[in-house]
């Protein structure tokens, strides 16, 4: 579609006369003016100068499939059979969903610069402004069963932490993980991590990993945010490339699901121990039912959380976890 093109032309950090843009995309005046006000529309800021023309606010740096495989191996990118960058989405893990749903086959890797309806863990909206955050999805085909994966949600957390790690950003060094599955920078949520498992009618099985990674967000989306969050602008990363940030992430990514799927988790827990933002803390973990208190001792070689309670040791497979508000008395 030629709104795409149009914004590959903005997108170059140079002004743009309307004659051009029009005689380049082979369209009408009445079609860019159209074109513009719709980009305006979802968020994207298109500055104008009479006698210059148009450019894409040069806050705004989009995301460019081309600046991604650079940073990739030949064999990495083949390995994709679906790879899409969308404007705008409802969800790309519900575009994830929807492509196994159609048979498709292979990896796919699905982000958007939008979501209109992003999803979080348990039913909840994942705040989604145009432009300025990482909303991804990676499809991947397994040939065993859908069991023995629950360690793979806290692998995707470890192997986001690398990538950030390789991306050359203030702070890394004080990024953490918490159980089961999100990234934590100086004790408030950086990004979070959501896991379906798909099997399909013809006996084909996938994981959908979806992956939210605060980059820039808006103040005003961040203070609305229910619970502490942050972003890599907020410690000093104002000019990030997401391009190289999702270069690294599909790279470790790609060879850290590799090693689970080949020996599972059992290499990665050592990683665990030492991210673990809750290690040797009280805390309350919370499921729809029920609520358990105790300190964490890590994870075992299945993902799962090893709880000390009064009781004794409970391996816990899913819940929320909290700092135990007896631990907080007890402080105070």
């Amino acid at each position: 579609m030629f709104d795409q093109a149009l914004l590959k032309h903005l997108n170059d950090g140079e002004y743009h006369l309307a004659q051009e843009l029009t005689l380049s995309l082979e369209i009408s005046l009445v079609e860019l003016v159209k074109a513009i006000e719709g980009f305006h529309n979802l968020g994207l800021e298109i500055e104008f100068q009479p006698g210059v023309g148009y450019r894409l606010s040069p806050d705004i740096k989009l995301l460019d499939k081309s600046l991604i495989f650079k940073n990739l191996s030949e064999q990495m990118q083949d390995s994709f059979n679906t790879f899409d960058i969308h404007l705008t989405i409802d969800s790309t893990s519900s575009e994830a969903m929807r492509l196994a749903r159609a048979g498709h086959q292979g990896k796919a890797f699905i982000v958007a610069e939008s979501q209109v309806s992003g999803r979080g863990r348990r039913g909840r909206n994942w705040v989604s402004p145009m432009a300025r955050n990482i909303y991804m999805t990676l499809v991947w085909p397994i040939q065993n069963k859908l069991e023995g994966l629950h360690g793979l949600s806290l692998v995707t957390a470890l192997s986001l932490v690398k990538a950030l790690q390789k991306s050359a950003l203030n702070g890394m060094e004080n990024l953490k993980v918490k159980w089961p599955n999100d990234v934590w920078l100086n004790n408030k949520k950086l990004a979070g991590i959501l896991l379906e498992l798909y099997s399909g009618t013809n006996g084909s099985n996938q994981i959908i990993i979806g992956i939210g990674l605060n980059v820039n967000m808006p103040i005003e989306n961040l203070v609305n945010i229910t619970q502490a969050a942050t972003d890599l602008a907020s410690h000093g990363n104002i000019a990030v490339d997401r391009n190289v940030i999702l270069a690294n992430l599909i790279q470790q990514l790609n060879s850290d699901i590799e090693l689970f799927m080949e020996k599972g988790f059992a290499d990665f827990i050592e990683q665990w121990q030492l991210l673990d933002v809750y290690h040797n803390q009280e805390v309350e973990v919370r499921t729809w039912a029920t609520s358990t208190l105790g300190k964490v001792k890590g994870v075992n070689q299945s993902g799962a959380l090893i709880l000390e309670t009064n009781t004794g040791c409970q391996l816990i497979m899913g819940g929320e976890l909290a700092p135990s508000v007896r631990a907080t008395e007890q402080t105070e």
